[in-house]
């Protein structure tokens, strides 16, 4: 797996890229210190999990994790940001982020299961919001680790099939070019996944995949 460290502290990428490859030695692990390091390397490497610090100096990152999408669109994301207020995280998951990591929380532990999570294919969310909504714990154990399909058998197969790619954080456009349908077909299917989901937006569906730790296989 390649994976793609951004964060303008050059010491906690050092650090993190050792913990996670003692966790992981088949990891091959690039470091980034600013957006146009990362863009360059983007550009020159195929990622599969890019963690990306929200905060890059004085600004956000929004530009940059837009690039690193449209480079890398096989990519999963992780943002991290020493500010995990509730609308942050949502604002990131609208993006299409596989996750979200608080620095000021988050030890090189948590760090390592967020990742082992993501690259499973699953969604990661701190605790603390995770545990926000109403899925209770029997219902999270039922359904730990099953695929979309299996967690949401009232979607059809092609509903399944543009929640699956939605939840990667792409268009509308790439996700018809993907399943080769019109962009209108997208958003139909859209509305009915969310209501039968019961989210209003691409946010609350990532963040009820995590809570209940679905799989997006």
């Amino acid at each position: 797996m390649q994976v793609l460290l951004v964060d303008n502290d050059r010491l906690l990428l050092e650090a993190l890229s050792v913990a996670m490859q003692a966790r992981h030695p088949d990891l091959q692990v690039d470091l980034a210190a600013s957006e146009p390091e990362a863009l360059a390397l983007a550009g020159e490497r195929a990622f599969d999990l890019i963690l990306l610090d929200w905060w890059l100096g004085e600004a956000s990152a929004a530009g940059c994790y837009a690039s690193l999408r449209e480079q890398c669109p096989q990519a999963r994301i992780v943002v991290m940001s020493g500010d995990d207020r509730p609308r942050l995280v949502y604002e990131v998951l609208e993006l299409g982020a596989a996750g979200f990591l608080c620095k000021n929380a988050a030890g090189f532990a948590e760090m390592r299961e967020a990742i082992d999570i993501v690259a499973r294919g699953g969604v990661y969310l701190p605790g603390r919001l995770g545990a926000r909504d109403e899925v209770s714990p029997s219902v999270r154990q039922r359904w730990q680790g099953r695929s979309l399909a299996e967690c949401f058998p009232a979607l059809s197969p092609q509903q399944q099939a543009v929640l699956r790619v939605l939840l990667r954080g792409v268009s509308d456009k790439v996700i018809a070019r993907e399943l080769d349908v019109e962009v209108s077909t997208v958003k139909t299917h859209k509305k009915v996944v969310f209501r039968r989901l019961g989210v209003n937006s691409r946010a609350e569906a990532v963040a009820l995949a995590a809570r209940m730790g679905v799989m997006l296989d």
